[in-house]
């Protein structure tokens, strides 16, 4: 005989996981977040995009340039990366490179130059930015192809190592020295002496016996000055 259903009291229902009391049950037209937000307020995301498309102005040398929020994010991410590359000696492949010596941006141009092998394209580019307005665009091109071996940088090199001698400069001229720029390092080591060493090194590594003799001579001054 088959069992009959359990009659309830009227207004009783089955209580559990999605059934609440029908006393806790939401009234018809009651939120269940009163404190939520507000009809018409932006959400996060909304807020997000509305300050990321904000524009700003960032100065380049003499000129200033408007951009967004966004886009100064992208440039200063991209930036940092081509920064980590150049540190450890990552060479880009050279469609990548040619991109990146041709940015927009003078310092991606510049870090870039570390990044590179030589090939036609991109010993034709590093030559033309040589004459790049940017400073240190054209210091950074002339030291890439300094350490290519490439003369067309040697006179641009020479300046480099009067002007703003560095462990980079001595390292490019090393590879494309005459007479005149051996004369130079020679010069530079007695000046700087925390480029001496380095200095040293690229002397004794030119196949001339100028060199050879500047080297002797320069690591004479070094020890005579360290013994003071």
């Amino acid at each position: 005989m088959a069992k009959s259903k359990s009659s309830k009291p009227p207004g009783q229902n089955d209580v559990g996981y999605g059934k609440p009391p029908v006393k806790d049950q939401f009234k018809p037209g009651q939120s269940g977040n009163p404190a939520g937000r507000r009809k018409g307020q932006p959400t996060l995301n909304e807020m997000v995009m509305k300050e990321a498309a904000r524009l700003v102005k960032i100065k380049r040398g003499d000129t200033v340039e408007t951009i967004t929020k966004y886009e100064g994010v992208i440039r200063r991410t991209f930036q940092s990366a081509t920064s980590v590359a150049s540190q450890l000696g990552i060479i880009f492949p050279t469609d990548i490179a040619l991109a990146f010596l041709r940015d927009s941006n003078p310092s991606v141009r510049a870090l870039t130059c570390a990044c590179v092998r030589a090939g036609y394209e991109v010993v034709a580019t590093l030559i033309a930015m040589l004459d790049d307005p940017d400073g240190e665009v054209s210091a950074a091109a002339a030291c890439a192809l300094g350490r290519m071996g490439r003369v067309e940088a040697r006179i641009h090199l020479k300046r480099y190592l009067t002007e703003r001698p560095s462990g980079r400069v001595v390292e490019a001229v090393a590879r494309v020295a005459d007479d005149e720029a051996i004369v130079l390092l020679a010069r530079v080591g007695r000046a700087r002496p925390d480029l001496a060493h380095s200095i040293i090194s690229a002397l004794e590594e030119i196949d001339s016996t100028r060199a050879v003799s500047a080297a002797l001579g320069l690591k004479r001054f070094v020890s005579k000055e360290e013994r003071r």
